[in-house]
């Protein structure tokens, strides 16, 4: 038998039907938040699906309420996707971005991020970072005591009169400012020659010397005495005061070839700097009471100091009756070796007993540069 189709108007429950499905639709996006529920996801993973466009309750602002119902995994997304993007350097993360976002407080936690060492090194060696350096770098090395250790002590490098690396051969090569020992063209003492001096009437020397007191010092390489101020001579038209004498055996300089048992020699200074020695020979003869004054104030040890006698030193009486004396333009015998020195030679000798010769002997068996070349340089003779 064949049966008649039905008219659309026969078919009123599923008009019904589309329009119920159509408002239940409707009432869900009108009514906020409808969960989701899936039969294989547990009641504690159910995730929220919220409408964008639907009103807020005030419940929905409280950051308890939000996190109470929001899975790990979405929180973590949610976190991320709040995140600046940073600048980074082939993928991680770089030091500028980093501080950026410890300034905002939205740093990512621990594991969540790799910083590279060359983004962690400094573009400009000047900056503070360049100053900071990096948590994972090496500690540099600690050095070694001996490499602490300044290499200049302030003192003045270790010589001696003696034939080994320290004598006065290898004087220049000790020190940078000792190398004039060595290169210098007016060096002293030298051999004075009668034949190659000038033979001429000089000016005298005025000595202006008295009792002096003072202290003698052990100084390492003779017997210093220092002097109290008041003595001076004029030479040259110009005026040096008196600073100290000091002791060389045997004498540095020559005569003729001819050497002396001991010299001494006293320093001078202008108020220009300039320096000014008069060099006493001392040949071997009788007892010197000046001398004996100070050699009873010999010091024990190096760098000991013992003051002259009450008395003091009768400098005026140390100089010969004939003052005539070799003038001519030295140095230092000792390092520095510095030059421009005017030199006074005492033509005549005072005397030491030979007692008093083997008592500075015996701390200093030798103590005396060798004669240096004299370069041409003008000796001048008083007459």
């Amino acid at each position: 038998m064949r049966t008649a189709p039905l008219p659309f108007t026969s078919l009123p429950s599923c008009a019904v039907f589309v329009r119920r499905v159509t408002a239940v639709a409707l009432l869900a996006v009108a009514g906020g938040v409808h969960a989701i529920v899936t039969p294989d996801v547990p009641e504690a993973q159910k995730v929220p699906v919220t409408n964008p466009n639907a009103p807020k309750s005030p419940q929905d602002n409280n950051p308890q309420r939000r996190h109470s119902i929001e899975t790990p995994a979405l929180a973590n997304r949610r976190r991320e996707a709040s995140l600046p993007k940073p600048a980074t350097a082939g993928g991680e993360l770089t030091l500028a971005a980093l501080q950026e976002l410890l300034k905002d407080g939205k740093a990512p936690r621990t594991g969540e991020l790799t910083l590279s060492a060359a983004s962690a090194a400094p573009a400009n060696p000047g900056t503070a970072a360049a100053r900071t350096p990096a948590r994972s770098a090496a500690r540099p090395a600690t050095a070694p005591a001996a490499a602490a250790a300044p290499a200049n002590t302030g003192h003045a490098a270790h010589w001696s009169y003696g034939d080994d690396e320290t004598g006065p051969a290898q004087w220049g090569r000790l020190e940078p400012r000792f190398n004039v020992c060595a290169i210098g063209k007016r060096q002293s003492p030298i051999d004075i020659q009668d034949s190659e001096a000038l033979q001429t009437p000089m000016e005298p020397i005025q000595f202006n010397w008295g009792k002096a007191a003072g202290s003698v010092l052990h100084n390492g390489h003779t017997l210093q005495v220092d002097l109290d101020a008041g003595h001076s001579i004029e030479v040259r038209g110009k005026a040096f005061r008196l600073l100290q004498f000091h002791f060389h055996l045997p004498s540095e300089e020559r005569v003729n070839g001819r050497g002396f048992p001991m010299v001494a020699h006293f320093v001078h200074r202008a108020d220009d700097g300039q320096l000014a020695v008069v060099a006493l020979l001392l040949d071997r003869g009788e007892v010197n009471p000046q001398i004996a004054r100070v050699w009873s104030s010999i010091p024990l040890d190096r760098g000991d100091r013992v003051r002259l006698p009450a008395e003091g030193v009768d400098l005026a009486v140390l100089l010969p009756t004939d003052q005539r004396y070799y003038q001519f333009i030295g140095s230092l015998t000792t390092p520095p070796c510095t030059e421009g020195v005017v030199w006074n030679v005492l033509k005549v000798p005072a005397t030491l007993s030979a007692q008093q010769i083997d008592t500075f002997a015996k701390i200093f068996p030798m103590n005396a540069r060798p004669v240096q070349p004299g370069n041409g340089r003008i000796v001048k003779s008083a007459q």
